[in-house]
């Protein structure tokens, strides 16, 4: 039975929600376990059509089992529950980011808990118990500049014992720094190694040195994460391995007018060079440099989008620059790129092109179609917010769910003559028109195979002109009919009396 201690610095209204949660596995919410807490006051299940973890009080556990998705608490970044960061909690009338400790236990008894490479690699403090040689029962940390054959090694407070990476023999062991000339060799030595490949978070498949002879360990890990409230991530790719490292966002460290990221060793940070609207990567021993407005550095985007994204960066080459394929990985936090705040070159599809308010509202909904159907209900509200600034709208959306702006912007409709300015009506074609629809020229056959997106586009469109207050039952019914959207958009067509062909055409996603 999986076990997380959940602590929560603050949060006095939901001060119960701070507990200690047992996986229930006989329990599934959308086809994974849940977790409930010591007094079943409180539990945390999955989300599944909007693809993120919740907590919640057992009174809602019917409202839950019905497809509902109720909660005080939500993880909006999708990931993992070892991982404190991306959570959002309903405080004084507000969703705000708590402070939060997250212990994430497992036993020797448990099935492999980390077969995730990401999640591994969020993984920054171990604490073991149960080993027989007392002094390995202890916290361990991640020590990324500490690399012992080919992977990052983790090291216990007093810098004696440490868990490494056994090359030769494909496994993780623990060791002393007796034997840290040895390890650096490329020999195996330790005093508790795995029987498997797996993660050494596990708990199980453990051995140890018991009486001069390796025995089946009985112990209890726990992977301990601290709420950083910011983005982490990790590079890969530079020439200069020194580069390819964590990066952790360091909110109280501004140069240039925005946060700098900073590496373990804090020997190097990323920073934005305002004077060339770019991000890039010094060392610390230029920093004064960088903070006089200077642009030092040993790597430079070449253009103003955030560093987390993967293509175009430039890096030191003996005397000359080169261009590098680097990929970031996002640990934990979320990516929030304000680049429509920053003077950048436009592309080139973009200079000659000035999307309207309904081809915003389209690239929107396609979007929340295709990644997050329950806030199709939102759009019409948000664009209300936003009116003015639609096109910051789209890019935040754009940037919260991972997906291209520029590209999909390409894909948006054309206005046609008819929607771009009034025309004056042809009373012979609108009586023609009105004729097929009697003689039911558009018929149901007519309307083609669309994609589940498409039709929920359609069917909040139909919702949005004839009954506004179903917005809010739309997830709940994209969840109930998934896999058969096209017959509930034929139901929703029927109960207001409107024809789905001539409906689709008039507002399908493919045009405007």
């Amino acid at each position: 039975m999986t076990v997380i201690n959940w602590r929560c610095e603050s949060t006095p209204e939901n001060d119960a929600a701070n507990d200690r949660y047992y996986e229930r596995g006989g329990v599934l919410i959308h086809g994974r376990p849940t977790y409930w807490a010591s007094e079943a006051q409180y539990f945390i299940y999955w989300q599944g059509e909007v693809q993120r973890w919740a907590i919640c009080d057992s009174s809602s556990f019917a409202a839950v089992k019905s497809g509902q998705y109720p909660g005080w608490a939500f993880k909006e970044d999708h990931k993992h529950l070892c991982q404190p960061t991306g959570w959002k909690e309903a405080w004084s009338g507000e969703w705000q980011e708590p402070e939060l400790e997250v212990i994430f236990r497992s036993a020797s008894y448990h099935k492999p808990q980390w077969d995730d490479q990401l999640v591994q690699k969020s993984i920054v403090t171990v604490e073991f118990k149960g080993f027989s040689m007392k002094e390995l029962n202890t916290r361990y940390d991640l020590k990324p500049s500490q690399v012992l054959q080919g992977r990052p090694s983790y090291w216990d407070s007093t810098g004696i014992y440490f868990i490494y990476w056994q090359q030769q023999m494909g496994r993780w062991a623990i060791c002393d720094s007796k034997c840290l000339e040895a390890v650096t060799a490329g020999q195996c030595p330790g005093w508790a190694f795995r029987s498997d490949p797996g993660h050494f978070a596990n708990a199980c498949s453990w051995m140890e040195r018991r009486a001069d002879n390796w025995a089946e360990a009985v112990i209890e890990t726990a992977i301990i994460g601290k709420c950083t409230k910011g983005l982490k991530v990790e590079l890969a790719g530079f020439s200069k391995q020194e580069l390819n490292t964590l990066y952790v966002e360091k909110p109280d460290e501004e140069i240039q007018g925005k946060i700098t990221f900073w590496d373990p060793s804090a020997k190097f940070f990323i920073y934005w060079q305002s004077s060339m609207s770019r991000w890039a990567i010094c060392d610390k021993a230029s920093i004064q440099h960088a903070r006089s407005g200077l642009a030092p550095g040993w790597a430079y985007r070449t253009d103003s989008h955030h560093f987390a994204r993967a293509s175009g960066w430039m890096e030191v080459w003996g005397n000359d620059w080169k261009s590098s394929t680097i990929t970031c990985t996002v640990l934990e936090g979320i990516v929030r790129d304000h680049t429509s705040m920053v003077k950048s070159e436009p592309k080139e599809e973009e200079k000659h092109k000035s999307l309207s308010v309904e081809q915003y509202r389209m690239l929107v909904q396609k979007v929340y179609a295709e990644k997050n159907p329950s806030k199709l209900s939102d759009v019409g509200h948000l664009l209300e917010k936003y009116k003015g600034r639609e096109h910051e709208l789209y890019r935040q959306v754009c940037e919260k769910y991972e997906m291209d702006a520029d590209e999909l912007a390409a894909t948006a409709p054309a206005l046609s003559s008819s929607e771009s300015k009034p025309e004056a009506k042809d009373e012979t074609a609108e009586a023609g028109a009105e004729d097929d629809v009697k003689n039911n020229v558009f018929e149901d056959g007519e309307v083609p195979d669309l994609q589940p997106m498409e039709f929920a586009v359609l069917i909040q469109a139909a919702y949005e002109a004839y009954n506004p207050k179903k917005l809010q039952d739309l997830g709940r019914l994209l969840q109930k009919y998934r896999g058969r959207e096209r017959e509930l958009y034929h139901e929703v067509c029927q109960k207001y009396g409107v024809h789905p062909a001539k409906f689709h055409t008039q507002h399908k996603p493919e045009q405007g």
